[in-house]
């Protein structure tokens, strides 16, 4: 059955790997995240709960100090869009009221605040140097944070 595919395709840390180089990364970690908290809100199968903690708890033990992703990151660059992998783990902290979890999503919003220009874009929003900050990466930054600050 195809609603099994993430739970094949999960690293036996938890992690989730991009295609290519078959790296893992926190972006695509936090996206399967999604997947796997959805699998299990609608199916209600432990095995879906599982693997989401087993991600979350990689995103957690892999966050940097500051509360962004780096060593875990595409160029290992941190982004401010990462607040999306933060919104992933809010939701799956609420599963069974994680506060380890939880920590870590503040943490990770905290510091994404902090990168928050005088004009409402944030840095490290963008591939590229020279763009300070992308209206697309910017909603997904705010659409993060608003679901973590619905706790």
């Amino acid at each position: 059955m195809c609603i099994h595919f993430l739970l094949n395709i999960q690293n036996d840390d938890g992690s989730f790997s991009e295609i290519d180089t078959n790296k893992p990364f926190a972006f695509d970690t936090g996206q399967c995240l999604i997947g796997l908290n959805f699998l299990y809100e609608l199916t209600r199968d432990k095995r879906f709960f599982e693997a989401a903690k087993k991600a979350a708890y990689w995103l957690f033990e892999n966050q940097e100090d500051d509360g962004s992703w780096q060593k875990v990151a595409y160029n290992n660059e941190k982004h401010t869009y990462y607040s999306r992998v933060a919104a992933a783990m809010f939701k799956f902290s609420m599963f069974e009221n994680d506060d380890i979890i939880k920590k870590a999503v503040f943490k990770n919003v905290e510091w994404v605040l902090s990168n928050q220009l005088e004009n409402g874009f944030f840095k490290y929003s963008s591939f590229i140097d020279v763009i300070s900050s992308s209206p697309r990466c910017d909603g997904l930054t705010f659409s993060a944070i608003s679901i973590t600050s619905l706790s």
